[in-house]
């Protein structure tokens, strides 16, 4: 018979192993990744409402304004394979969104630019992400104030190193590789 038993016969725990952590609800972080689900759900809506996908927006928010581009420095710009930036590049011109010329000195060169339709839905979704943001972040100072701070985050963590929590002392993977080399 044990000691530590209680009345309803469970068993009381003597060396409890979890140590406390904050919950998640009291986290920044936990509630701007919520806040950002929130939106870019929202917005894929409206992408998807007009047959776009969240790549071929990016591309023609940045083809906006008196710029052409080829297909790989789109793809650079928005991250993406040369590949995949001309098969993209491909379904704007499909949807009429843009258009594709051979350049004047170099006939190799490819030109891509916004057509009228492009430039005029860049502006529409333009206009419904201002609305989205300031429905959402309200007055103008309380919007200017997170954006300092999430500015701040951003530079803060580029300029230190980034640790990587798999390599950090106590961590589950250092203990797990820890307790590999000790057996």
């Amino acid at each position: 018979m044990e000691a530590a038993s209680t009345r309803t016969g469970a068993r009381r725990r003597q060396n409890n192993p979890w140590k406390r952590i904050a919950q998640a609800q009291s986290l920044c972080s936990y509630w701007l990744k919520q806040a950002d689900r929130h939106v870019s759900s929202s917005f894929a809506r409206h992408l998807k409402a007009c047959h776009l996908l969240a790549s071929e927006w990016a591309a023609i928010r940045r083809l906006y304004g008196p710029i052409r581009m080829s297909p790989v420095e789109i793809g650079q710009t928005i991250g993406m394979t040369k590949g995949g930036a001309s098969k993209l590049v491909e379904r704007l011109v499909k949807k009429g969104y843009a258009r594709k010329s051979v350049g004047e000195f170099d006939r190799r060169f490819r030109a891509v630019e916004l057509t009228e339709a492009g430039r005029d839905l860049v502006l529409r979704f333009a206009k419904f992400v201002d609305n989205t943001d300031r429905e959402i972040f309200g007055n103008l100072n309380r919007r200017r104030r997170l954006l300092r701070a999430l500015k701040r985050v951003v530079q803060t963590r580029r300029q230190k190193e980034r640790v990587d929590i798999w390599h950090l002392p106590g961590s589950r993977a250092s203990l797990l590789s820890a307790g590999a080399h000790a057996g």
